[in-house]
Parts: structure tokens; sequence; C-alpha cells
């Protein structure tokens, strides 16, 4: 062999041996800045009608091509136990106070509306005063999530206890039985866009009850992964 010949097949074999070496260095620096790797989110049924919750995952997606992003759907509870248990990374929801190992971002506050059949005696006002609802069936969710406890707050604060109705599977299916007029309900004012045959929405006459918007993660997160699309979410 020629020398020209040993010294060129001497460089591709230095070329091969290197170029895998470059390929782990490269693929470690994009992890450590959490642009490869794995992500899992949940959402409550009500969050993804807020556009914090889909402008997020857009734009995380963008910035964020390689990173694998798995999105599930969840009641709070699940959600929260979930993010405990290590099977989420971040989760958006409407949360309660007190979860001392989680952390939360909160992302927007909501006013919320009056749901009810479109029927209704007092669907024709723009506004809607709650005590013009006592004794209407009010309908929910199962209890367990700060949505549910605002409602029934803001139906006391009116000055009457609320008859609870059928009760929901989720909040999205509330608007449903409203529209069946099985009664009526509070709602996050970004539902609007549930558009179903059969109901309207209504502002509360007065200082209308808010329902918190959060990110929820553990708390010391130290994942670069989360901790972008915790920026993507709060930017």
């Amino acid at each position: 062999m020629a020398a020209s010949d040993f010294a060129h097949q001497s460089f591709l074999t230095a070329l091969c041996r290197t170029r895998p070496a470059e390929r782990s260095i490269r693929a470690a620096q994009r992890a450590a800045r959490g642009q490869i790797g794995s992500l899992r989110v949940g959402f409550t049924n009500s969050a993804p009608f807020n556009p914090v919750v889909t402008s997020t995952i857009r734009s995380f997606r963008r910035a964020y091509p390689d990173v694998d992003l798995t999105l599930e759907e969840a009641s709070t509870s699940r959600l929260l136990a979930g993010l405990r248990e290590g099977e989420r990374d971040a989760v958006f929801l409407r949360p309660d106070e007190g979860e001392d190992d989680l952390q939360f971002r909160r992302l927007s506050n909501e006013p919320m509306l009056v749901v009810l059949p479109a029927s209704h005696p007092v669907a024709k006002s723009t506004e809607i005063d709650l005590i013009r609802l006592k004794g209407d069936p009010l309908i929910l969710t199962p209890r367990g999530s700060a949505w549910v406890d605002t409602v029934i707050a803001a139906c006391r604060r009116a000055g009457f206890e609320p008859t609870l109705g059928q009760s929901a599977p989720q909040i999205s299916s509330v608007v449903s039985l409203v529209a069946a007029e099985l009664g009526f309900s509070l709602v996050p004012a970004s539902m609007r866009q549930l558009h179903v045959t059969g109901v309207t929405y209504r502002e509360v006459k007065g200082i209308a009850p808010i329902v918190r918007l959060a990110l929820a993660f553990r708390r010391g997160e130290t994942s670069k992964i989360v901790r972008n699309f915790i920026a993507q979410a709060v930017a």
C-alpha cells in the first residue's frame, strides 16, 4: 500500500471513530439544554378552552420540536396524584390551596359566566343576578375541584343555598345537561367557545366569581425540559 493510500485509510478510520463521539457529545449538550427527551403534560377538561394552554403547547412544540410531548386529560385528583407519583411532569388545572409539595404558576384569572337553557325565563337578560336562579337545580361535577367550590360559594354569597341537580362527569358535560334543561351552572368564561344548541351564556350581575388557571409541577423541579415548558407558559 502506498504511503498516501495508508494515510488516507488512517484518516477515514479516525474519522469513523470521531463522529460517533461527536454525536454523543452534541446529544448530551442538547439534552442538557432540554432540547431532546420527553415531557408528559396533563390538563383538566376545561383547561384547553383557555388560550393560554393552547398557546403554551404550540410555542413549546415550535421551540423544542425534538421533545416527545405526551398530553393527557384527567380529573384534578388524578392529575395531582400523577404529578406526585412521577407519572406526569406538569399539569394545567384550576387549583385548590395548600399543596405544599407542589408549586403553582398562576396563568389566568377567569371570570365565570352563567350557562342556562336558552328557554329559561331570565335568559333574555344580558346580566343575571344569581338569586333569580334560586330553586333551579345546579349542575356540577363531583366535589373535589376548586371550580365546584367557587360555584357553590358564589350562590351562597348571592343569598341562597343551591339545590344540587344532576352530576356530570366533566365540565363540558355540564353544558350538555344544561341544554337538556336539567338546570343551570357557572363555567369559566373561556368555555363560551363551546357552542351547544339550546344553551346561552350570560354575565353575572355585580362582581363575577373568579376561577384560577395554573400550571402545577413538583416543587424543586430540576428537569431542564420541564423548566423550558414553564418558561413558555409564563412568557
